[in-house]
């Protein structure tokens, strides 16, 4: 345990540098927007530095046609769109550009040029949009994502049980083999996550445009994670395990947990915390299940004493996984409510359905290993469905991480930027109607760059009805996200109309500045 932990501590120290979610702060193009001649420009200002993919900005007409002749030009967190000459009539123009923690914002306008009428209807429009949003590399990702995690459960089960469950030396080294060309697998699943990425992002800008971009965060977790399982894999082909494997296998758990939605929503240690202990635990439940199934297929003779060694940790690595896994949905859903009104949720819906169902697996992995007589047939077939289950959970799991926690956009983004003492605060809330919001909270010194201001942010929401009566104030929390970026998803938002946020911050010792900022929400 000593090893484990030094070797957790020097990852941590080369840890990858925390990123946010990218929010638009300001557009020159308003959804709804009128124009007598249409614009031939449009300048969007992002929370920080974005990056471009293949079909990045498109416009179509009224009749759901792309049209050429669209130029777009990307300089840190600002995004310039030039336009071509425009007939009257309607138009929509789909934006999106992927944030520093590797995930897609997608923003639509739409807009009417001249006195035509507004031709499209929500339906017309949900489609185009559907259109526009399409990955073409999704599917693929996600297959990858998930041999990825089924192979690094896998390695990283055998470092951890390979002592506990097996006591012939000779079938560890053949166990040890096995676990490395897993982490073979993983490496190879990760670095082609990186390669599609990278064709996605970058390949229409030509080859030099492709080295420069090896090092961009879009794709450093993945190249993170082939490194890691590579170097475990090559350590496991050395006969005896020692000090390296532990320091490999704890940069493998440091690749996975270091990229994620734990590094843009809920309370920062608590999703790294909850997290790590979720990928540890999953090993041990995983991990275990197929070297179990590998002892079977080699040695049936020793495979029930092996189970049962297994099955003292299995339930317990269970419950772990499980109550880690509770905790992070915490804080990246805002409510139960959430699990129905979107797609993440969805997802994670699923998972806790597909997680129950190995549960009862696995308890009958146990009762097979408690019969007598013991039928090593009916444990291999339990073991067959105890794996496969697992793989669709894993499956979900590489779904959820392509899959954003924030609420569906259905209305327009909330912006607005006020004076904060001696700092200018800009807040963003998506997707600004009643319901759950999205609210970042970005303070920004006279330099441009985000303030060191430590996390003593509050808020506060009162609502103003039209008849002037006041309800609240309600105590908002705000999450501590990077130096001068803070973040909330909250559900305080329950009327149609004007909000007033009073936000509170310590400038030094003895001043605290108070800015109250009217949004109106739809």
């Amino acid at each position: 345990m000593p090893t484990v932990a030094l070797a957790w501590l020097l990852v941590i120290l080369a840890a990858t540098p925390v990123f946010a979610h990218a929010a638009l702060l300001t557009s020159t193009l308003g959804d709804g927007d009128r124009f007598v001649a249409a614009p031939r420009e449009v300048t969007l200002t992002f929370s920080e530095t974005v990056t471009l993919p293949r079909d990045a900005v498109k416009l179509y007409d009224q009749t759901a046609s792309v049209r050429t002749g669209v130029a777009v030009a990307v300089a840190g967190s600002d995004v310039v769109v030039t336009l071509p000459a425009l007939d009257d009539g309607t138009y929509v123009l789909t934006v999106r550009v992927l944030s520093k923690d590797g995930h897609v914002v997608h923003q639509p306008f739409r807009f009417v040029v001249g006195d035509a009428a507004d031709s499209l209807d929500e339906v017309a429009l949900d489609a185009l949009l559907g259109q526009a949003n399409r990955d073409p590399t999704r599917l693929a990702m996600v297959v990858l994502r998930a041999t990825t995690y089924l192979a690094m459960l896998v390695a990283l089960g055998f470092v951890a049980l390979h002592r506990r469950m097996l006591d012939s030396a000779g079938l560890r080294r053949y166990a040890q083999r096995f676990a490395a060309g897993m982490a073979a697998v993983g490496a190879l699943a990760a670095l082609a996550s990186a390669l599609i990425t990278l064709w996605w992002l970058y390949a229409p800008r030509g080859v030099t445009a492709l080295v420069v971009a090896v090092g961009d965060t879009a794709t450093r977790g993945f190249l993170l994670r082939a490194a890691a399982l590579g170097l475990l894999g090559l350590l496991l082909r050395v006969p005896r395990l020692r000090f390296g494997v532990y320091v490999a296998a704890a940069f493998v758990v440091a690749a996975q947990v270091f990229d994620g939605h734990q590094l843009s929503f809920g309370v920062r240690p608590v999703m790294l915390a909850a997290d790590t202990v979720h990928v540890l635990a999953a090993s041990v439940w995983f991990g275990g299940a197929v070297l179990l199934w590998w002892v079977w297929r080699h040695d049936v003779t020793v495979v029930r004493e092996a189970a049962r060694r297994f099955s003292q940790l299995a339930f317990w690595a269970a419950v772990v996984t499980v109550v880690s896994g509770v905790a992070m949905a915490f804080q990246l859903l805002d409510s139960p409510g959430a699990l129905f009104t979107t797609g993440y949720g969805n997802v994670l819906g699923g998972k806790i359905v597909a997680v129950v169902a190995l549960g009862v697996l696995s308890f009958r992995v146990r009762g097979v290993l408690t019969r007598e007589p013991f039928v090593s047939a009916a444990l291999r077939r339990r073991l067959r469905a105890d794996v496969g289950a697992f793989v669709v959970v894993l499956s979900l799991t590489a779904v959820m991480v392509t899959t954003s926690p924030q609420p569906d956009s259905g209305g327009a983004l909330v912006t607005q930027r006020s004076t904060f003492g001696p700092y200018t605060l800009d807040i963003a809330i998506e997707p600004g109607v009643i319901g759950t919001n999205v609210l970042h909270a970005y303070v920004i010194t006279a330099a441009g760059t985000l303030a060191a201001t430590g996390d003593d942010l509050s808020l506060t929401a009162t609502y103003v009805a039209p008849d002037g009566e006041r309800i609240g104030p309600f105590p908002t929390e705000l999450a501590w996200v990077s130096d001068g970026h803070f973040l909330a998803v909250t559900d305080v938002f329950a009327f149609a109309g004007r909000w007033e946020l009073t936000f509170r911050a310590p400038v030094d010792r003895f001043t605290v500045v108070s800015e109250t900022v009217i949004v109106t929400l739809g």
